[in-house]
């Protein structure tokens, strides 16, 4: 016998004055025991947000009214409770906007658009920004605007995805990194990325594919290329290959 077994089989010995002492063990009596709504011990379970939560799932497949309230005061037991309703839940909706990833998965999985209360936690997080931006508003996330500019990589996706175009405030920590400058010079500008031809310079994977799209796609720069000693070895060793 596992021990879940034996908890369930010491359930079944407990004094009834005890079960109803303690939530979890209210919801484990229904869910476990009499496989079955415990309207008895519906009260206790409905003191706690998870365990009220989890009698809806489990026991009811539906609706709790009487532990909503508790429910409400957690946000992933809020964000669940929605998900196994199918609709939103109101009650719940102002401690589902104090966090960024409950915030975005509510706009997107029940509410399937946009979420102002939840827009400023949002804000504060790079990935939900874009993700909101691109999947939820299809359009710019001005508010989110500051914290995807520190993120080289969601700056890009921002760009591309989002926009269709430059995000100068981005390009700082874009060109930073080289992989991304090189992705935002070709996918975005179609154009040399002057910000990340340091990086690029001195990167051995990135650097060559950036001078080779730059020589192919706009042959004029290369003789500024040229001027940064990190490309020039480059050049050379291309030619070295060839």
């Amino acid at each position: 016998m596992g021990r879940r077994e034996e908890y369930i089989e010491s359930l079944r010995n407990t004094d009834m004055s005890e079960i109803l002492q303690d939530p979890y063990k209210c919801l484990s009596y229904a869910r476990d025991v009499i496989k079955g709504r415990f309207t008895e011990g519906e009260h206790v379970i409905s003191r706690s947000p998870l365990t009220s939560y989890s009698y809806a799932k489990d026991v009811l497949d539906g609706p709790f009214v009487q532990g909503e309230e508790a429910i409400s005061t957690d946000g992933y037991s809020s964000y669940l409770y929605a998900l196994l309703i199918q609709k939103r839940f109101e009650l719940g909706e102002e401690i589902i906007s104090q966090d960024a990833e409950y915030s975005f998965n509510y706009a997107l999985d029940i509410i399937k658009g946009p979420f102002p209360l939840g827009e400023k936690e949002i804000a504060k997080d790079s990935y939900y920004s874009y993700c909101y931006a691109n999947y939820i508003l299809h359009s710019r996330f001005e508010l989110g605007e500051d914290y995807i500019s520190w993120s080289a990589s969601y700056s890009y996706f921002y760009a591309r995805d989002v926009l269709g175009g430059p995000f100068e405030r981005g390009e700082e920590a874009i060109g930073t990194v080289a992989k991304w400058s090189y992705h935002y010079a070709l996918d975005v500008l179609d154009a040399p990325f002057k910000k990340g031809e340091y990086c690029l310079s001195i990167d051995e994977n990135w650097g060559p594919l950036y001078l080779i799209y730059i020589a192919a796609k706009h042959p004029n720069h290369i003789v500024n290329l040229m001027k940064n000693k990190g490309f020039a070895a480059i050049c050379d060793h291309l030619a070295d290959e060839i």
